[in-house]
C-alpha cells in the first residue's frame, strides 16, 4: 500500500463555525471549516425554509452568467459551493499511475475528471474545429503534432510549437475548469496542470528537442498567462522510481512510447527532478502537497480518507499565503464576480496568450503559404456555418427557401464571431515568408 511521504497539512479537529468565530483574533479570514467529503455525504446548502438552493447545474455551456443574475440574487455562486468545491491536480512522471487514480477519486468525491487536453482540444476551444479532419488541405506549419508524434521524431519541426500549444491547452483547460467549478460547484481533479507544464520544457531543451529561444518565448507566454489563474487547493504528486515507471511505459504497451528514443531513464530522471526540485517548492507555501509513494500503488479510497483529512477551510491569518487565491473572497458576490470573469474567459484568454515576439525562434513560425491555407479552411466553415449557406449545385427553390427559412443547425452568430476573432490567434505566433 502506498503511504504518503510528505504533507504540508497536519490533522485537526474540526470546529463549528460559532466557535471558529469567537476564537479568532483580529486580522484573521474567518471562514466555515468544512472537510472535503465523499460523494454520499456531501451537504447541500439550504435556505432558511430548508429547500435546496439551485437543485440543477448552471449550463455555463449554452448560458452566460449576466450581472443581474447576481445582482437580483437570481443565482448566488456561494449556494453553489460545497466541501468539495476544490481544484485538485494528480502530478507524477510519465506511466507513475496518474490516470487511475484521478478517475477513481473524482468518482468517489463526485468531481468532474479532466484529463491532459492535447491539440484537438486546443483547437476546439479556440475555433471549434479537429484540425485532423482538415489535415489534407494543411500545409506543414499547421498539420495536427500530437504527444505520439514527438515520441516518435523528437526532433521534427513542429515540436516546439507542439510543447507551446501544449501549455496554452492546459491553460485554456484551467480557466474552463475554473467556470465549472463557480457555475455547477462541482470541484474539479485534472491530470496535470499549467503550472506544471514548464518541467517538460526544461527536460526537452537540455536534450536538444527545443530550442532556447522557443524557451523564452514559452516563458514570455506563460509569464502573460498564468497569472490569470487560481493555484489548485491541492497537489498529489506521486512518486515512483524511474526504474518503476520505465516497466509501467513499457507493460501498458503503448507503441509510440515502447519504441520511443524520447522515453529514456535519463529523460524521465529530468521531469522527476524537475518536480521536486522545482514545482513542489514553488508551490508549497500556496497549495497543499501531499506526496505519495507509489511504488505499490493504493485504492483511490486511502486518498479520499486522506484529503478529509485536509483543513482546507481552516482559519488563516489574512498574509499568509496558504490558499491566498481562494481567500480573497470576503464577500458573496466577491464569488459571482470570479464567476463572472470565467463566464467570458474565451475572450481574454486568447488575447494574453497571443505574444508576437518569438525571440528569434524560427521553429515556432508558420509560413505565409500554410497560413493562406489555414485561412482557407477557417473561411469555409464560417461559411458553411451560415444560416443562410447552400451546397452549390442546389437548386433555385433550395436557395429561395434557405432564403426565407434559415436553417436552424447552422452555427450561432456567436460562435461565427468567435471563429473570426480567433483567425489572429489561431496563426500565433506569427507569419515567416
Amino acid at each position: 500500500m502506498a503511504s504518503a511521504l510528505h504533507t504540508s497539512c497536519t490533522p485537526s479537529k474540526l470546529i463549528s463555525k460559532c466557535r471558529l468565530l469567537a476564537q479568532a483574533p483580529a486580522g484573521v479570514v474567518c471562514v466555515p471549516s468544512r472537510g472535503m467529503k465523499l460523494k454520499e455525504y456531501k451537504e447541500v446548502a439550504k435556505d432558511i425554509r430548508g429547500v435546496p438552493y439551485n437543485k440543477d447545474p448552471w449550463p455555463y455551456e449554452t448560458k452566460k452568467y449576466r450581472w443581474y443574475h447576481s445582482f437580483f440574487n437570481i443565482d448566488k455562486t456561494v449556494h453553489r459551493l460545497d466541501e468539495n468545491s476544490k481544484v485538485i491536480v494528480v502530478e507524477g512522471n510519465i506511466g507513475v499511475g496518474k490516470t487511475t487514480l484521478a478517475k477513481n477519486l473524482a468518482e468517489l468525491l463526485g468531481m468532474k475528471y479532466l484529463p491532459e487536453p492535447g491539440f484537438p482540444d486546443y483547437y476546439d476551444w479556440l475555433v471549434g474545429l479537429d484540425p485532423r479532419k482538415y489535415a489534407d488541405r494543411l500545409g506543414p506549419t499547421t498539420q495536427h503534432f500530437e504527444v505520439e508524434e514527438f515520441y516518435r521524431n523528437p526532433h521534427h519541426m513542429l515540436v516546439a510549437r507542439f510543447q507551446i500549444t501544449k501549455y496554452i491547452a492546459r491553460y485554456y483547460q484551467y480557466c474552463n475548469a475554473l467556470l465549472h467549478l463557480f457555475s455547477t460547484g462541482q470541484g474539479i481533479i485534472m491530470e496535470r496542470s499549467a503550472y506544471s507544464d514548464f518541467i517538460f520544457v526544461e527536460a526537452m531543451v537540455e536534450k536538444g528537442y527545443m530550442g532556447r529561444p522557443a524557451r523564452q518565448f514559452y516563458y514570455e507566454i506563460k509569464s502573460n498567462t498564468i497569472q490569470d489563474l487560481m493555484r489548485p487547493h491541492c497537489i498529489i504528486y506521486l512518486d515512483a522510481t524511474v526504474d518503476t515507471c520505465l516497466e509501467r511505459i513499457k507493460k501498458r504497451g503503448l507503441e509510440h512510447e515502447v519504441n520511443s528514443e524520447v522515453l529514456t531513464p535519463e529523460y524521465l530522471q529530468m521531469i522527476e527532478s524537475g518536480y521536486k526540485d522545482k514545482l513542489l517548492k514553488q508551490l508549497e507555501p500556496f497549495t497543499e502537497i501531499i506526496v505519495y509513494d507509489w511504488t505499490k500503488p493504493a485504492d483511490a479510497e486511502v486518498v479520499a480518507e486522506d484529503l478529509e483529512k485536509v483543513p482546507f477551510d481552516k482559519v488563516r491569518y489574512y498574509y499568509e499565503p496558504m490558499f491566498r487565491d481562494w481567500r480573497e473572497t470576503y464577500q458573496d458576490s466577491d464569488w459571482d464576480e470570479l464567476r463572472y470573469k470565467y463566464s467570458s474567459w474565451k475572450k481574454w484568454a486568447r488575447t494574453h496568450s497571443d505574444v508576437t515576439e518569438t525571440y528569434g525562434a524560427d521553429e515556432v513560425w508558420q509560413t505565409s503559404a500554410d497560413n493562406g491555407k489555414l485561412r482557407a479552411v477557417l473561411d469555409e466553415i464560417e461559411r458553411e456555418g451560415s444560416p443562410y449557406y447552400t451546397k452549390p449545385g442546389s437548386s433555385f427553390m433550395e436557395h429561395l427557401r434557405t432564403a426565407f427559412l434559415p436553417r436552424k443547425d447552422a452555427a450561432s452568430d456567436t460562435k461565427v464571431i468567435e471563429r473570426r476573432a480567433a483567425e489572429d490567434t489561431i496563426r500565433t505566433p506569427g507569419i515567416k515568408v
